[in-house]
């Protein structure tokens, strides 16, 4: 069981922690990024070690377990290095699970934005950490529709997200499917999803047809008005011409008032 008492004492003495400095290598050169705790040396409540590029990162089982039931899991059976307080995380790096930390941890010096949401995305969800995966989904959906960003949330089981970026995509031109970028990364994408833009393509493609053929046939009808108007002995364009003048406002007038009539009477005649 949490201490949930421990975690409010956790959270006070980290208040009052002074904050290193340090340039963080990410995904994106060159950034910079806020103070951020480094975890290098314990404290009076610190009582677990994560091991990371052989580095060791003092933190605390309750503050890890509160946000990450994968942690909580771990935390409450026994795991190999139980008796020594270890946990060596295999594979990770060091820079991003600092990231991560100072994300966690008051006074949560760091938050999720676009520079650095791509590095978190992985630990994150291989931890469950749902809260901070809830602020991954809402940067990259400000990202444009993209072939990209399908593949993230395909990967990282945002079902939402996928969903909007398949309706966005499927409504973008072929091209920007069948360029060579998205060509290599639609190779990630699984045939079904890859199947599901293209039959959104198709049906938004028909649905553009079936517009243009409306508005060609409202054309066309204008046009048919246009060369009928002023044939027929009771329908002159005005009082003063008996074909339509353009510089003319009564028959101008007339005309428009003609057009409508038959418009109504075109769209009735669908409709019917």
């Amino acid at each position: 069981m949490i201490d949930t008492h421990l975690i409010l004492r956790i959270w006070k003495y980290l208040r009052d922690i002074p904050l290193q400095r340090v340039l963080l290598l990410q995904k994106k050169p060159h950034l910079w990024l806020p103070e951020l705790r480094m975890f290098d040396e314990p404290d009076p409540l610190s009582n677990v070690i994560l091991v990371v590029e052989d580095a060791e990162l003092h933190v605390h089982k309750e503050m890890l377990a509160s946000w990450s039931p994968v942690f909580m899991a771990m935390f409450s059976s026994s795991f190999m290095e139980k008796e020594e307080g270890k946990v060596t995380m295999y594979g990770k790096s060091l820079q991003d699970v600092r990231l991560l930390l100072n994300c966690i941890y008051p006074p949560n010096t760091c938050t999720v934005n676009s520079d650095n949401v791509m590095n978190l995305l992985p630990l994150i969800e291989e931890y469950d950490i749902s809260a901070l995966k809830s602020k991954c989904v809402d940067v990259i959906a400000r990202y444009e529709p993209s072939l990209d960003v399908i593949l993230i949330a395909h990967e990282y089981n945002m079902p939402d997200l996928l969903e909007r970026s398949l309706d966005a995509v499927a409504k973008q031109p072929f091209h920007t499917i069948d360029h060579q970028k998205n060509t290599e990364l639609s190779e990630h994408i699984p045939p079904k999803i890859m199947l599901d833009i293209y039959r959104c393509k198709i049906v938004n493609q028909i649905e553009q047809i079936k517009q243009y053929r409306k508005l060609r046939d409202r054309v066309t009808t204008s046009k048919r008005l246009l060369e009928q108007f002023g044939q027929s002995p009771n329908s002159y364009p005005c009082e003063k011409h008996r074909k339509l003048k353009d510089d003319c406002l009564l028959c101008l007038n007339k005309y428009r008032q003609t057009v409508n009539v038959e418009m109504e009477k075109l769209m009735l005649s669908h409709i019917s």
